[in-house]
């Protein structure tokens, strides 16, 4: 009597590389269709349109001496800032600007130029303008597309000399100054504290930058402000020195070397 071999069953382990590949390819499938049909007007939307940040410095904080008298403060200074993008579609722009302003138009393009890798974004070109220049400037607009005149918050001394070693001075942070910070946890602001209080309490002065959020199209061209972080002052700091009993001291030496002990 013949009998027939009967194949055995496959098992489960050799069933489970084929179903395995099936479910990976179902996936795949699955992934095209939601992007290429469900999102896909999303997606191109998301493509044609992108947001950019654009950072606003924070005032810093102020310093006080042990009887209340200001040693640091803050001021707005009017400040020039072109848009690089303006200059590329139209360079007479700075020609224009140069003119009311009363600077060589170099001058103007060299500091442009160093912002040239953001072109939609403000550079700075002159710093501490007059309310009639900043004047000027508005009237002309029409005549000066992309230029425009904002109000920056900078640190000035009441008194520069007579604590000047005590409090130090702030200036353009440099690579030493963001690698400190960076170690610190904190991310180094575009002016920083050099010497003195102002190099010893960085992270209290310094405050929080704030940040616009601005909605751009695919070329990075501006279309609308999206929302907009408010720029954070720093701390207060309070001295144990004493501005007036400084002033005697320097008085009573008369410019000789020594010290005064109270």
């Amino acid at each position: 009597m013949i009998h027939a071999q009967r194949k055995p069953d496959l098992t489960i382990r050799e069933l489970a590389v084929p179903l395995v590949l099936l479910a990976g390819l179902l996936v795949i499938v699955l992934r095209l269709w939601y992007l290429q049909v469900v999102i896909a007007e999303d997606l191109v939307e998301r493509a044609s349109h992108t947001y950019m940040k654009i950072s606003s410095p924070a005032p810093r904080g102020l310093v006080y001496d042990r009887d209340g008298t200001l040693l640091a403060g803050v001021r707005s200074e009017l400040v020039v800032t072109v848009r690089p993008i303006a200059v590329q579609e139209d360079p007479a722009v700075l020609d224009r600007l140069a003119a009311i302003l009363g600077v060589e138009r170099g001058q103007l393009e060299e500091k442009v130029n160093a912002e040239a890798w953001r072109p939609y974004v403000p550079a700075p070109v002159l710093r501490g303008v007059s309310l009639d220049l900043a004047s000027r400037i508005v009237e002309s607009r029409s005549d000066l597309p992309g230029v425009d005149v904002s109000a920056t918050p900078m640190r000035f001394y009441p008194d520069s000399s007579t604590l000047a070693h005590i409090l130090g001075y702030v200036w353009s942070a440099n690579e030493s100054d963001v690698a400190r910070l960076r170690k610190l946890g904190v991310a180094a602001p575009k002016f920083v504290g050099k010497l003195g209080i102002e190099y010893a309490h960085e992270t209290l002065l310094m405050g929080t930058y704030g940040q616009e959020r601005i909605e751009v199209d695919a070329k990075g061209r501006p279309l609308r402000l999206v929302g907009r972080d408010s720029a954070l002052p720093g701390a207060q700091v309070r001295l144990t020195v004493s501005l007036d009993l400084q002033r005697y001291a320097m008085t009573a030496l008369g410019g000789r070397k020594g010290a005064v002990v109270a």
